[in-house]
């Protein structure tokens, strides 16, 4: 996870100064004008999930909701948090056993392996990591 920090803008357009109404980071308000200017009291802090095992989770909690069923989570992925908001660990849908940890240097690789479908990246990132079981 990380934290992507985006403001509104005040730049010109047609001739007049208007604001944005859609907050953008930095890099993005200067793609578009750049002289653009920020308002700091309209700073607001997203965060941003960039791991697919976080996206999935997040996926699936939220149609969960809509359907009013609850997955259940088999095992759980232990990695290091980046931020103070992140959990412990991540919940994975399938056992601990469809799950192989390799490492390269500093980078850290969990991967799903199962039958009907080819091995899919769940983490590359930091480490150490492990997979448990989930209780």
């Amino acid at each position: 996870m990380k934290i992507e920090v985006r403001y509104s803008w005040r730049y010109k357009w047609a001739g007049r100064t208007i604001t944005s109404k859609i907050k953008l980071t930095e890099e993005q308000a200067r793609k578009q004008d750049l002289e653009a200017v920020r308002l700091d009291h309209t700073r607001e802090d997203f965060l941003i999930r960039d791991q697919p095992c976080e996206i999935d989770h997040a996926t699936v909690t939220s149609m969960g909701r809509g359907i009013g069923t609850n997955q259940p989570w088999l095992s759980r992925l232990y990695r290091p948090k980046t931020l103070a908001e992140e959990d412990d660990c991540v919940p994975l849908p399938m056992t601990n056993d469809h799950y192989s940890v390799s490492c390269e240097g500093d980078m850290w690789t969990v991967t799903a392996n199962t039958v009907d479908f080819p091995p899919r990246v769940v983490y590359r990132g930091r480490g150490p990591v492990r997979v448990e079981v989930a209780p």
